[in-house]
């Protein structure tokens, strides 16, 4: 059969369908899109902030610039629903500064990893992870030397 066989017979094909060609989208297009994800971030951060705090957050300039480069780093997709999740974050930092978007953007993929797997990090669950971590090193440790000090008994 020739290479080409899908083309020839009725036989389905199988090869992912080729997707038509669009042209690219204009400047004017794309920051039409930026806007509006960032509106909707925007959107997303401040209801889950005045339900958390009571209070609207602040929005100047600086927060302006934090949330398009928010939408910049995680997606016009994500950026919103990491931004309303993060409101619901309990470290320590990101509460003491009362969930500033600045600590969101500072942070911004850890964050996401965190929304995506439903798995918030405070600093004690950091620690113990730290803790076992030293546990197992020391115990790795302690193996290495008993089968030196075997090995060395051995040869003797």
């Amino acid at each position: 059969m020739p290479p080409n066989r899908h083309i020839t017979t009725n036989e389905p094909s199988e090869e992912p369908p080729v997707p038509a060609l669009t042209a690219p989208l204009s400047k004017a297009a794309q920051e039409e899109l930026l806007q509006e994800a960032c509106r909707q971030t925007w959107a997303a951060y401040r209801v889950a902030y005045r339900k958390r705090h009571g209070v609207d957050p602040v929005r100047n300039a600086k927060v302006n610039t934090n949330v398009k480069d928010l939408v910049k780093r995680l997606g016009r997709d994500e950026a919103p629903l990491v931004a309303g999740w993060f409101v619901s974050v309990n470290e320590q930092y990101a509460v003491k500064r009362l969930h500033d978007l600045g600590v969101l953007l500072s942070g911004a993929e850890a964050y996401r990893t965190q929304w995506a797997t439903g798995r918030q990090v405070t600093a004690t669950i950091a620690q113990q992870q730290d803790q076992t971590q030293a546990n197992a090193s020391a115990a790795d440790d302690a193996k290495a030397l008993l089968r030196r000090m075997k090995g060395n008994a051995n040869a003797q």
